[in-house]
């Protein structure tokens, strides 16, 4: 009997939707055209939200509707997007309106877009918390309802910079070890016969030990972090090495990272009590919603959220044009000079 390729059909699904939103779409041209930038404030910011977009461009169409349910749940927040070469100029078409033109950053490389090597890019050093966001991750709700729960991140990390905030923590059964050795994470390194290893003699600790005893693996659709206490020597060594090593799942990176260092996990999905993550239902009671709804993934089956997703993207697109071309708008209206209390969360 033939067995269906697993990623094969991951990128069908995902293109099949692509090309229905194209089609459904109402407002794209007023969308770009709507001079949002103007009333945005580009002074220094304490948190930035982050985006990586390499390899296919479908993934700037989901982009853009990510971002624009973030710009309605968090009007004033930092974005930046870090976009490999060949989809720049792409890139900087599609999100046009969205954010400023310079926070579209231009990579040289797929691997060098990867998560966890942005982390150690010098345009993000000196925010206090970042924020990287899948580009397929919706925000579902009010205006500026995401205030409360990113201020609640950003005081974690405040009071603990050597911390993770993970979107939620998945229980494996028997163990992390099958989802360790996962396709992104094993198969597409430049030796998988000798990957894990490879990696105990990079970090210099028992990984087969460790992957057959832990039972919870984090999942990092969104995942937030400081980057002065990940810009070191040490990690920029572990990120250097995955790139080489065409590790492209930076769940392993991350997670091995904080069983190394001992680092805390803090969860989106567990610790912020106004906000619901979900990946098969984009309705919830919370004030915010996250709805990553492309795949709802385990080791049996791969279901794909298509209905979902759709409802839920015709929503924001609904939203968003009416929010953005709503004279009444508040904007925030930045002083003569530029005064930051870094004791300020925030911004």
């Amino acid at each position: 009997m033939l067995k269906a390729n697993a990623g094969l059909l991951r990128v069908l699904e995902k293109t099949i939707l692509h090309d229905e939103i194209l089609l459904q779409e109402k407002h794209k041209e007023a969308i770009k055209n709507t001079p949002i930038v103007q009333f945005l404030w580009d002074k220094p910011y304490n948190h930035c939200f982050l985006y990586t977009v390499y390899g296919s461009e479908i993934y700037l169409t989901y982009l853009r509707y990510s971002i624009m349910s973030l710009r309605l749940v968090a009007p004033r927040c930092k974005i930046m997007v870090f976009v490999e070469a060949k989809l720049w100029e792409k890139a900087k078409e599609e999100l046009k309106g969205l954010l400023f033109e310079h926070d579209i950053v231009r990579v040289n490389g797929e691997a060098a877009c990867y998560k966890q090597v942005i982390t150690c890019h010098t345009l993000i050093k000196d925010y206090k918390s970042c924020t990287f966001v899948d580009a397929d991750l919706f925000f579902l709700g009010k205006v500026d309802s995401l205030k409360s729960s990113l201020l609640e991140v950003k005081r974690l990390l405040g009071n603990n910079p050597f911390s993770f905030v993970w979107a939620f923590g998945r229980k494996e059964t028997p163990n992390v070890s099958h989802t360790f050795m996962h396709k992104r994470g094993r198969e597409d390194t430049l030796r998988p016969h000798t990957y894990t290893w490879d990696i105990e003699e990079e970090l210099d600790m028992d990984i087969e030990t460790l992957i057959e005893k832990e039972k919870v693996w984090n999942i990092s659709f969104i995942f937030s972090f400081c980057p002065k206490a990940l810009q070191t020597d040490a990690f920029k060594s572990w990120a250097l090495y995955s790139l080489l090593d065409n590790n492209m799942c930076d769940e392993s990176i991350w997670w091995l990272w904080s069983k190394k260092q001992k680092w805390n996990s803090y969860y989106w999905g567990l610790d912020l009590p106004n906000l619901s993550i979900s990946t098969t239902t984009y309705e919830s009671d919370k004030q915010v919603h996250l709805f990553q709804p492309m795949f709802t993934d385990t080791m049996q089956t791969k279901t794909h959220r298509r209905y979902e997703t759709f409802m839920a993207i015709l929503e924001i697109e609904e939203k968003y044009i009416e929010w953005a071309e709503n004279a009444s708008i508040q904007w925030y209206e930045a002083p003569a000079k530029i005064q930051m209390d870094p004791t300020n969360l925030e911004d």
